[in-house]
């Protein structure tokens, strides 16, 4: 389906440089679902010779888009060579950058790149940028289109996060604000009607467990101020995506639901989905925390490196470092509830650990958290509770997170 947005687009001659076989016919592809007429060469000297045979004459060429980093002559000489072509000062050029590298956007504008993109993009970004350069008005020439202008371009949500659990929140608003929009975060339900009387937004995530006051209660409190024409849309975040969530989430007066761990692109449908013009991938694209083994093969050794490379590197990285600080405080936490007796602190980091750890597709680790919430639960409504059962459990998880850990610190760094 075309985007809505690919205005001009259609009929244009592209020419596309790129020494990489694979990008070549995809990206040919992308062009040609958006009503453009690509040719493709595979490098900056065959570039060359074909603007030299092509762009005088009739059926010319409209647009010119080059690979930064090709062997022999890179994008940015490729470019300087064209547009100092006696017909090359008239081509629009866009910079394609497979490594995203600090420097690539400034040096495009200096040669004289109309727009810059980063690899990998999806296919609306692709027609959003070719859109807005196509379609430029002259008082912007010399200015460089990027994805990042595109998205500020675009109304940003006002959105009110509702979540107590530190590492959900640095993911829920790393990607929030990667997509442009403005977030607010709360702690707990209390906190949330507190900010709520102080001002207003386009959109409430709203976690379902929550010590204080959770999700249903915040929520039941929030309709229930409203008058006549308000109504925020209100998203709850469920990690027990029990049959029954959705009725009961819908009933307190909820809009929609997302189920925790957070995915990419179930956060990103539902932005859509309250406010459609903003930017953000295709619905449904985007991975979803891949697991490593299928459900029924669980093998006794786990390959935790395996399931690293398996998830979504993007959320890898965003929420790594808060895990690995945050994992010796949840660790002493639970520690010191089974010495007290006290359940509740147990069953909540258990639960908040549990969907973490599904976001690195650490699948054992993952399980003896739930086993473990399970237990908590169980603790609070028995009369007794077992602590060496419970004791022996924790033990157990915390042997994986170890594991995990150990694959999380030999990962290479973000961006290499």
């Amino acid at each position: 389906h075309p985007p809505e947005l690919a205005l001009g687009l259609t009929g244009l001659r592209v020419l596309l440089v790129d020494d990489n076989e694979v990008n070549r016919t995809v990206i040919s592809r992308t062009l040609e679902s958006l009503g453009m007429l690509p040719s493709a060469v595979a490098s900056g000297a065959q570039a060359l010779d074909w603007v030299q045979r092509h762009a005088t004459s009739a059926n010319g060429i409209d647009l010119v888009l080059l690979d930064a980093h090709m062997p022999d002559m890179d994008g940015f000489t490729t470019a300087e060579k064209i547009l100092a072509t006696p017909y090359g000062a008239d081509l629009t050029l866009v910079m394609l950058s497979s490594a995203g590298l600090k420097g690539d956007a400034q040096r495009s504008k200096e040669v004289g790149f109309a727009a810059y993109l980063s690899k990998p993009f999806t296919r609306d970004e692709l027609a959003q940028v070719l859109t807005r350069v196509v379609n430029r008005s002259p008082d912007t020439q010399g200015d460089l289109i990027t994805r990042h202008g595109i998205r500020q371009a675009q109304a940003a949500l006002s959105i009110l996060l509702v979540e107590d659990h530190v590492i959900n929140q640095k993911l829920a608003v790393a990607l929030i604000e990667r997509w442009g929009h403005r977030v607010t975060v709360a702690g707990d339900g209390q906190v949330a009607l507190e900010v709520l009387a102080q001002q207003s937004f386009d959109l409430i995530l709203m976690d379902m467990m929550m010590p204080v006051m959770d999700g249903l209660e915040a929520t039941a409190l929030i309709r229930a101020g409203e008058s006549g024409e308000q109504h925020v849309p209100i998203v709850a975040m469920t990690a027990n995506a029990m049959q029954g969530d959705r009725e009961r989430c819908l009933q307190a007066g909820m809009d929609d639901y997302i189920s925790k761990p957070i995915e990419m692109a179930e956060l990103q449908r539902v932005l859509k989905r309250f406010a459609p013009e903003l930017p953000g991938t295709e619905t449904g694209t985007g991975s979803s925390g891949g697991l490593a083994v299928p459900a029924d093969q669980v093998l006794p050794a786990f390959d935790y490196v395996q399931a690293l490379a398996a998830s979504d590197q993007e959320v890898v990285d965003i929420v790594k470092e808060v895990f690995m600080a945050q994992w010796p405080v949840d660790l002493d936490k639970m520690t010191a509830a089974l010495a007290s007796g006290d359940m509740s602190p147990l069953l909540h980091t258990a639960h908040a650990l549990k969907g973490t750890l599904g976001l690195f597709g650490a699948k054992p680790a993952t399980q003896l958290a739930l086993e473990l919430e399970k237990m908590a639960a169980d603790a609070q409504h028995a009369s007794a509770m077992d602590v060496p059962a419970l004791q022996l459990k924790l033990d157990a998880l915390s042997a994986q997170v170890g594991q995990l850990m150990l694959a999380l610190e030999d990962q290479s760094p973000p961006g290499q």
